[in-house]
C-alpha cells in the first residue's frame, strides 16, 4: 500500500458491464485532468479497495490489484456503485446508461449524500477531461430535481456551469437546450425554498436559497 505515498497521482477506474454473467470489468489508468496521459506516465498500478455498494451493503474486501480485473456481482447488475461514500482516492468512469441508473438510485434513496455528491463530481470532471461523455453527466443529473441537500446541489450546479462554459461557443440551439435543462432541473427546488430570508433561519438554508435563486435566474 506504500505505492500511494511513494508515487504521484491516483487512478481513474473505468467500468465495463458484462450482462451475460452479471459481472463488471474494471480497469485502472492514471488520471490527469488534461486527459493526455502518456504510456510512460501510466506505469504505476495502485492497489485499489473498490468499496462496492449493493442493496446488501458495502463490500470492503473487493480489491483491484492489476491493470484490469473482472468481478462477478452476486446481486446482478440492477444496482451497484463503486467507492461507497467516496472514501477512496480514485475517480470512477461509468457509461452514460449506468450513470442514468445511478441517478434513479439516488432518487430512490439508495445512495448517501457523499455518494451523490461524489459521483456527480466524478462524472463532471471525467467529462471535462475527456475520459467520459457530456451525455453521461447530463443523464445522471436528470433525476436530481428532487434532491434535498445543499452540498449536492452545490456540486450539481457547479458541473452544469462547467458544461455550459465549455459549450459557450456552440450554436444557439445547443446553448438554449442547456439553459432549459438547468431551469427544468432547479426551478422546483428554487420555488420550494423561496427567496425570502428570515433573521432566524439557518446559515446553510440562506446559502441554499441564494444558490438556487441565482441558478434559476442564470437559466
Amino acid at each position: 500500500m506504500d505505492i500511494w505515498t511513494k508515487k504521484v497521482g491516483y487512478p481513474v477506474i473505468s467500468v465495463t458491464e458484462n450482462p451475460l454473467d452479471s459481472s463488471i470489468t474494471v480497469k485502472q489508468n492514471r488520471f490527469l485532468r488534461t486527459g493526455d496521459v502518456k504510456p510512460e506516465e501510466d506505469e504505476v498500478l495502485f492497489p485499489v479497495i473498490l468499496g462496492l455498494r449493493t442493496k446488501k451493503g458495502i463490500d470492503e474486501e473487493l480489491m483491484l490489484t492489476k491493470r484490469e480485473q473482472t468481478f462477478k456481482l452476486s446481486d446482478g447488475l440492477d444496482f451497484y456503485k463503486l467507492n461507497a461514500d467516496h472514501s477512496a482516492l480514485f475517480r470512477t468512469n461509468y457509461t452514460p446508461d449506468r450513470l442514468s441508473k445511478l441517478g434513479e438510485a439516488a432518487q430512490a434513496g439508495l445512495l448517501t449524500v457523499e455518494d451523490r455528491a461524489g459521483m456527480i463530481a466524478d462524472a463532471g470532471v471525467l467529462a471535462s477531461s475527456g475520459y467520459g461523455k457530456t451525455s453521461g453527466i447530463l443523464s445522471l443529473l436528470e433525476s436530481f430535481n428532487t434532491e434535498t441537500e445543499f452540498v449536492v446541489w452545490n456540486e450539481i450546479l457547479a458541473r452544469i456551469n462547467a458544461v455550459r462554459n465549455t459549450w459557450m461557443f456552440e450554436d444557439d440551439a445547443v446553448k438554449d437546450a442547456l439553459k432549459a435543462f438547468q431551469l427544468q432541473l432547479c426551478s422546483k427546488k428554487a420555488h420550494e425554498l423561496g427567496w425570502e430570508f428570515r433573521e432566524d433561519e439557518d446559515h446553510i438554508l440562506s446559502q441554499f436559497k441564494s444558490l438556487m435563486f441565482g441558478s434559476a435566474g442564470l437559466a
